[in-house]
C-alpha cells in the first residue's frame, strides 16, 4: 500500500494539509493487496473507513482500546495552586461540534472535566453532586472525563495542548496524578480528546480510584448537551462511587453517513461505494480508495489509500504471503501462485519445492524462479527479522520516600511491567526502595522485548533541631535546624536554618527540611514557657537593737514548677542562701543601720525575680560596756575602791557591785573582805542596752601565825594564814632540822599539824610561803600543845 494522506477542501479556497494519521482521524483502508489465482477474472474489493456522522444531535459510546496517543504529561500546566475553579476561555484551532453546535472555545474545570458554556469562564467548578446525567443541575454543555472532586492545588497537574496538524488536530486535556480532595494519598490520571473534522470525543482512564468518604466517592464519566436533558454515560460509569484504571471510551456522533467513497485506476473512476467488483487487465493494477467527508460547517475532507491486485498467467510466479516479519526465532512458510506447473529454484538455499518453510537469522531476501515452456519467470519476498521493541522511557526516575513518579514507556505495544503487573505505556511508581522494573512489550510485528529502568529511591533527610526546651515568658528562644539544605518552620512560616521567636505559650515547633535530592523529612521541638516567681517576702521585727535577730519569711510563689533557690541580700557584701532564715544583726559602728532587704528567686526552670522591700530594717548600735578598777591591787577591804568607766556609746550608767548600786559613769565602792562580781550595764540615746561583769578580790595583808596549837580545843587548831586569797597559793613547811614535812600547791588553811597522819611534836617549824600572784613570805612559828 502507499502512504495515505488527507486532503481538506474548502469550499471559498483550495488548500491540501498533509497530517499523519491519528485514531480519531477521518481515514480509509482498502484492505490489504491481493492476488488473482489463474481462471480467475474479477475479485472483490472492501474498503472500511473512520467517519462518524457530521450530525452531532446524537451519540453512541463504545469501549476502545486503553492507548492514549499523548502522554498524560504533555502541555501546559493550568490551575497552579488552585482548587474548585473553571480556567478563562480557551481557544481552539478549529470548528468543533457538539450536540447540534458549533463551538471554537472551551473552558477546563479542575474537577475533570470541559464545557462549551463559557459563563462558566473564571468561575467556580463544583465539586459537590449526585445527580445522574442527564440532569440540568450538573454542569451544561459538558464533557465529563472523569467529573469527580481533585484537588490540583495539593499534587498532580491540569495541562491543556493542541496536537497534529489540519485537519486532524486535537485538543488534548490531561489531568495527571491529580490528588482527591480530603484523600490526598488518592491519585487520578484521565484525558479528555477531541478530535477535529470528526468530532469524536475520547476519554482515557490510567487510574481512578475512590475517596469514599467525601462526597459518597461520586464520580462520573459521560456528556450532556446545553440544557441537560439529554446525555450519555458508558455501562457503570454515571454517577456513583466506582474505582477503575486502563480503560477508554469513545463518544461518536450517530447521525445518517456524511461520507461517499470513490474507486479509481489509472486516474480513472471504477466505482463507489463498498464493496466493489473490479476485473483488472493488466497482471499488475493499482486501485485507489477515496473517502470524500463532508464537515459539521461544511468543509470537505479526503482520505485515500490503494491496494495492489496481481493476475497470473503463464510462466507468471506471485509469492504468497508477500513480504513479511517474523520475530527471532520463528519460521514462515511461502507459496508459490502460477497458473503451470515447472520447475522452481529458491535462492538462498537452492529448494526446489513452490512451497517452502524458512526461518533465517537475520533479514533475507528470497528469489524464487518459475521456469515453463521455456520461458522463466521470478519473484522475490522479503523476510525481515524484527530486533523486537526499542522500549524507552521517559519521567523522572529519582523520588523521595513516599512519593511517587509517572513513567511512559515508548516504543513497544502491550508492555507489562514488573514487579507490580502494571500494564500500559504510563504508570505510576512508588516503590518502598530503589527498584530496578523491567518492562515487557511488542513491536509492531508482534515481536517481544525487554528494557529495564531503575527508580532512585533516596533516603530521607536526618533533620533534628537543637536549642533550650524551656524558657522564660517573654525571653526569646533560638531554633536551629540540622540535615537538610533548606528549611521550613511552622507556626511563623520563616524558612531558614535558624529561627529566634518569643512564643507567648509553650509551643512545638515543626521544621520541614529539604535535602539536596528534593527529600523532605520534619522535626519537632516543643519550647516549654515558663513563669517567672512572683518574689516576696517579710520579716519580724521592723527594727531593734544590736544584736537584733530578725526572722524572715519567704512569701514568694510560682504559677507552675517550684521555687529551686532563693538568696537574700541585707547589704552590701551580705547575703545568704536558704528559704526562712533568722539573720541576727550586730551593729557595732555607733550609727543606725537602715537597711532595705532584697531577695532573689529562682524557680526550677531557672526564672529569676527579684524583690526588694519597702519596709526599713532599723539596727540600732549596741553600747559597748566596759571598765576597770582604778585602785591599785591588792585591793583591802573598807577602803574606797574606784572604778572608771571604758565604754563606748553609753549614755547612762547602771553598776552594781554586791548589794550596792551606783548610776554613777566612775562610782566608788567599799567593800569587806570576799569576793565580788561587778557588773556595770550601759545604754545609749537608742535605749540599747549592754553589760560587763568582773570579779574582784577583796583581802586584808597577809599574816601569817608565829604561835599554832593545834589540841582539839576549837582554837588555832588549824594553821590559818589572814588575807590569804586565791588560789594555787604554795605553802612549804620544814622542821628545825631542815626537813620538808608539809607541802600543799593550793594551800587554803587547812593545815592541822600532822605529819604524814601523826601528831607532830611540839618545837620550833619554818614556812616558805608563795601567793598566787608570786609573792612570797619566810619564817618560823612555834607550836604547842
Amino acid at each position: 500500500m502507499i502512504k495515505k494522506h488527507f486532503i481538506l477542501f474548502f469550499l471559498l479556497f483550495a488548500g491540501v494539509f498533509m497530517v499523519k494519521a491519528q485514531s480519531g482521524c477521518l481515514s480509509i483502508n482498502a484492505g490489504n493487496d491481493t492476488s488473482m489465482s489463474c481462471g480467475i477474472n474479477c475479485v472483490n474489493l472492501n474498503a472500511t473507513v473512520v467517519a462518524p456522522s457530521s450530525q452531532t444531535n446524537t451519540y453512541t459510546v463504545s469501549s476502545i482500546p486503553y492507548a492514549p496517543p499523548v502522554p498524560y504529561n504533555v502541555g501546559n500546566q493550568m490551575f497552579i495552586n488552585i482548587d474548585d475553579e473553571w480556567s478563562t476561555a480557551l481557544n481552539l484551532p478549529f470548528s468543533f461540534c457538539f450536540y447540534g453546535n458549533t463551538y471554537n472555545q472551551i473552558v477546563v474545570g479542575t474537577n475533570g472535566l470541559i464545557s462549551f458554556d463559557m459563563t462558566y469562564a473564571g468561575g467556580y467548578c463544583p465539586w459537590s453532586f449526585s445527580a445522574l446525567v442527564p440532569n440540568p443541575v450538573l454542569p451544561l454543555n459538558a464533557v465529563f472525563g472523569v467529573y469527580h472532586d481533585i484537588d490540583p492545588s495539593i499534587c498532580g497537574q491540569i495541562r491543556y495542548s493542541i496536537q497534529g496538524t489540519a485537519p486532524c488536530r486535537m485538543a488534548v486535556i490531561n489531568f495527571n496524578q491529580v490528588c482527591h480532595f480530603d484523600c490526598n494519598n488518592l491519585m487520578s490520571t484521565t484525558q479528555i480528546i477531541l478530535y477535529e473534522t470528526t468530532n469524536l470525543i475520547d476519554v482515557y482512564v490510567q487510574n481512578k480510584p475512590t475517596c469514599n468518604n467525601w462526597n459518597s466517592g461520586n464520580a462520573v464519566i459521560g456528556i450532556q448537551n446545553a440544557t441537560g436533558n439529554t446525555g450519555l454515560c458508558p455501562p457503570g460509569r454515571n454517577t456513583g462511587p466506582w474505582s477503575t484504571n486502563n480503560e477508554a471510551w469513545r463518544f461518536t456522533p450517530s447521525g445518517p453517513p456524511s461520507y461517499t467513497i470513490n474507486w479509481y485506476t489509472g486516474g480513472n473512476l471504477v466505482g463507489t461505494g463498498t464493496p466493489i467488483t473490479v476485473c483488472p487487465q493488466n497482471t499488475v493494477t493499482t486501485y485507489l480508495a477515496e473517502v470524500v467527508y463532508t464537515t459539521c460547517t461544511g468543509q470537505t475532507v479526503k482520505d485515500t489509500d490503494d491496494v495492489v491486485v496481481t493476475k497470473l498467467s503463464g510462466a507468471g510466479v506471485n509469492i504468497v504471503p508477500g513480504d513479511t516479519v517474523i520475530c527471532p526465532g520463528q519460521s514462515v512458510t511461502f507459496n508459490v501462485l502460477v497458473c503451470d506447473t515447472g520447475t522452481f529454484v529458491w535462492q538462498p538455499g537452492g529448494m526446489t519445492t513452490p512451497s517452502i518453510t524458512v526461518s533465517p537469522g537475520s533479514t533475507t531476501t528470497y528469489v524464487v524462479s518459475h521456469t515453463y515452456n521455456g520461458q522463466t519467470a521470478y519473484d522475490s519476498v522479503k523476510v525481515t527479522v524484527s530486533t523486537g521493541p526499542n522500549i524507552t522511557f521517559t519521567g523522572n526516575t529519582s523520588i523521595c520516600p513516599g512519593s511517587s513518579t509517572t513513567i511512559t514507556a515508548s516504543g513497544g505495544s502491550n508492555l507489562s511491567w514488573s514487579p507490580g503487573g502494571m500494564t500500559g505505556s504510563t504508570v505510576t511508581l512508588s516503590p518502598g526502595a530503589t527498584t530496578t522494573y523491567t518492562v515487557t512489550g511488542q513491536d509492531q510485528y508482534g515481536c517481544t522485548g525487554s528494557s529495564t529502568i531503575t527508580i532512585t529511591v533516596f533516603p530521607l533527610p536526618n533533620i533534628s533541631i537543637s536549642g533550650p526546651s524551656d524558657i522564660c515568658f517573654g525571653d526569646q528562644v533560638t531554633l536551629t535546624a540540622f540535615g537538610g539544605q533548606s528549611y521550613s518552620w511552622m507556626p511563623g512560616g520563616q524558612s531558614g536554618g535558624s529561627i529566634t521567636q518569643s512564643p507567648a505559650g509553650t509551643t512545638t515547633y515543626t521544621v520541614i527540611g529539604t535535602d539536596a535530592n528534593g527529600c523532605t523529612n520534619t522535626a519537632t521541638h516543643t519550647v516549654n514557657v515558663n513563669p517567672f516567681p512572683q518574689a516576696s517576702f517579710n520579716f519580724s521585727p521592723k527594727e531593734g537593737c544590736s544584736e537584733l535577730c530578725v526572722q524572715f519569711t519567704n512569701t514568694s510563689s510560682i504559677s507552675n514548677g517550684t521555687i529551686a533557690s532563693t538568696t537574700w541580700y541585707f547589704m552590701p557584701g551580705d547575703s545568704l542562701v536558704g528559704n526562712n532564715p533568722n539573720r541576727c544583726f550586730v551593729n557595732s559602728t555607733g550609727n543606725v543601720w537602715k537597711l532595705q532587704p532584697s531577695i532573689k528567686v529562682i524557680s526550677d526552670k531557672g526564672c529569676v525575680a527579684f524583690f526588694q522591700t519597702t519596709d526599713t530594717l532599723k539596727v540600732y548600735p549596741q553600747p559597748i560596756a566596759d571598765f576597770e578598777v582604778s585602785t591599785p591591787l591588792p585591793l583591802r577591804p573598807n577602803i574606797d575602791i574606784s572604778f572608771t568607766d571604758k565604754s563606748s556609746g553609753a549614755t547612762e550608767w547602771k553598776w552594781t557591785a554586791g548589794s550596792q548600786t551606783s548610776s554613777e559613769q566612775n562610782p566608788k565602792f567599799k567593800f569587806e573582805q570576799g569576793t565580788y562580781e561587778v557588773c556595770l550595764q550601759v545604754k545609749n540615746n537608742y535605749g540599747c542596752l549592754n553589760a560587763v561583769c568582773k570579779t574582784i578580790e577583796v583581802r586584808s595583808e597577809i599574816v601569817i601565825p608565829n604561835v599554832f596549837t593545834p589540841n582539839g580545843d576549837g582554837q588555832n587548831d588549824l594553821f590559818v594564814i589572814e588575807g590569804l586569797y586565791g588560789s594555787d597559793n604554795l605553802i612549804f613547811i620544814f622542821n628545825r632540822w631542815g626537813k620538808k614535812i608539809y607541802e600543799n600547791a593550793n594551800y587554803q588553811n587547812e593545815w592541822d599539824g600532822t605529819i604524814n597522819g601523826k601528831i607532830a611534836s611540839d618545837g620550833t617549824y619554818y614556812y616558805i610561803f608563795k601567793t598566787f600572784d608570786l609573792k612570797e613570805y619566810s619564817g618560823s612559828f612555834s607550836l604547842f600543845r
